[in-house]
């Protein structure tokens, strides 16, 4: 609380804490007795005991270390570079421009060494500036662990197969196969302790591409709760399946049973812990042998979509066969669409919904249903929320029901690649027991224009500018009927960011570009434009 930490909030120019921040700092839900967070620190601490109990080194446990550190220790130390994104105070909190607030775990490493402590378990509460939505939140927890494996001067004959019975490493062995024996124990020793803590479950191991980090790994396990529970109860909240899920998960953690009875059963899965930051592109599940049979959209006339329509509107998914046909008649209303649509006033112009279907409904009751309201939506309609389905079912279903008053165009996760990370190919298969439906969406999301322009005057587009693309003829010209690339013009269009620095620069995100104020200034005078629309992150808290 803030009694404990008194200085979080000064007058020093540089400090950017919050106060409901600073009322965060000093909570420690993770080492309250019987706290979702503490059980599972416990036992993944118990788990690490077990292993010293049997001759492994034992981990010492640190979960009351001061979460106010220096830049030294948070950034230096962890060797990231002077420019990277991480530092600026858009991403992370700062007391004054030497001490802030820590945004990972692994601050504490350095410290910890010094002393001698080589062998060690880390958790705490940590901070960033990040955007809010169903998966992320500017304070989260992290728990994490450091082993030294001692090096001897002569050769120790290890390998893979036989690593249970060779723990030291020798320099004489090749700096990749050492590597490749520390992998090997790490993703045992995790896969261990995911089982200690959910089981038997299914589990698997992809690359990812964290920095500063080669090789980097990281574990997927799939954890599914079934619990009963009264469908006017989940009404009543909202459809606030996220806070349900904390219950369901805390439920099982206490008492190792899956409630049962007669009400309605409800699925909560926690598909990625902790989420996944990589795109896997080499995980592409599409394939022609097992695509659905492309349908023609027949008989789709205009009693039938408001039919679908006030059934969206009450947040009930459209049968799959009713969304083959529905997407394929999206795909002849959008294939008629240009790279950059020309949208009159006036027009509301909306940014991501992410599955938020809700916050949809409450953008409808404010601003007005179609065709009432003219909108123009700039991406991101699925991922993250719990309402992907019936969310992108309805704003596809407006389209092609007010084709000339409601316009979507694409967002980075309108892509094949993000959406079997973020969520929206596990809702499918949950909802409707096969991809198929992610299928049909998947390929709508090919034909989804880039851009618009608002009365010739306004740019609306996801992401944001190229430095391959100089006037709106050169987005004309592309073919965007395909997945998104990893990289591009079209890559570039939906992934880059503003930024306060002048130029181009290296985007964090790993996809597209960052870009300065003399940018935007030179593309709206080359194009006779006045403003760029853009939506791709959120407004950041208001002080």
């Amino acid at each position: 609380m803030l009694h404990r930490f008194p200085d979080l909030i000064t007058g020093d120019p540089y400090n950017n804490v919050s106060e409901a921040i600073a009322s965060k700092v000093g909570m420690n839900l993770h080492r309250q007795p019987n706290h979702p967070l503490n059980i599972i620190k416990t036992k993944i601490a118990t788990y690490f005991d077990d292993l010293h109990a049997n001759g492994q080194p034992k981990m010492h446990l640190f979960d009351n270390l001061s979460p106010v550190v220096s830049v030294a220790d948070c950034f230096d130390h962890m060797l990231i570079p002077e420019d990277h994104v991480s530092r600026r105070p858009t991403d992370t909190y700062y007391l004054n421009p030497t001490t802030l607030l820590r945004t990972h775990t692994s601050c504490h490493e350095v410290p910890l060494m010094k002393q001698g402590i080589k062998n060690f378990l880390v958790a705490g509460d940590v901070y960033r500036r990040d955007e809010i939505d169903a998966s992320h939140y500017p304070v989260f927890h992290q728990m994490e662990g450091l082993r030294f494996f001692p090096e001897v001067p002569s050769p120790v004959p290890c390998t893979i197969q036989s690593f249970d019975t060779c723990v030291q490493l020798s320099r004489s062995i090749p700096y990749d196969a050492r590597v490749a024996l520390v992998q090997e124990h790490l993703k045992t020793t995790l896969e261990g302790m995911v089982e200690s803590i959910f089981g038997k479950v299914e589990m698997r191991w992809v690359d990812a591409y964290f920095p500063f980090t080669d090789p980097s790994l990281e574990l997927e396990i799939y954890f599914e709760v079934r619990v009963c529970v009264s469908e006017p109860n989940v009404q009543s909240n909202g459809g606030d399946m996220e806070i349900h899920a904390v219950m369901v998960v805390y439920a099982v953690l206490v008492e190792g049973v899956h409630p049962r009875g007669a009400a309605p059963t409800w699925t909560v899965t926690c598909r990625h812990l902790p989420n996944c930051l990589a795109i896997l592109a080499k995980y592409d599940l599409i394939s022609s042998e097992t695509s659905p049979q492309r349908a023609e959209s027949g008989d789709l006339d205009v009693g039938t979509l408001d039919a679908w329509c006030e059934k969206l509107l009450t947040c009930q998914p459209l049968s799959e066969p009713e969304v083959v046909r529905l997407c394929a008649r999206a795909k002849e209303v959008l294939r008629n669409e240009s790279n950059v649509q020309p949208v009159r006033c006036p027009v509301t112009v909306c940014g991501d919904v992410h599955g938020q279907f809700h916050d949809l409904m409450e953008l409808f009751r404010i601003g007005g249903h179609a065709p009432d309201t003219n909108y123009l939506f700039m991406g991101d309609y699925v991922d993250r929320g719990y309402y992907s389905v019936e969310t992108v079912t309805l704003l596809v279903a407006l389209k092609v029901r007010y084709k000339d008053r409601v316009f979507i165009l694409r967002g980075n996760h309108e892509s094949r690649q993000i959406t079997q990370v973020y969520g929206f190919y596990d809702e499918c298969l949950r909802k409707y027991g096969t991809p198929n439906v992610w299928r049909q969406f998947t390929e709508v999301f090919d034909y989804l224009p880039l851009t618009a322009v608002v009365e010739n005057q306004i740019f609306c587009l996801h992401g944001g500018l190229s430095p391959s693309i100089d006037t709106l003829d050169h987005i004309r010209a592309l073919d965007r009927v395909q997945e998104v690339p990893h990289e591009g013009p079209m890559c570039d269009l939906l992934w880059s960011d503003p930024d306060d620095r002048s130029g181009w620069g290296i985007s964090p995100r790993g996809a597209g570009y960052t870009f300065g104020q003399d940018i935007s200034d030179q593309f709206n005078h080359a194009n006779g434009l006045t403003l760029v629309s853009r939506a791709h992150q959120l407004v950041m808290e208001v002080r």
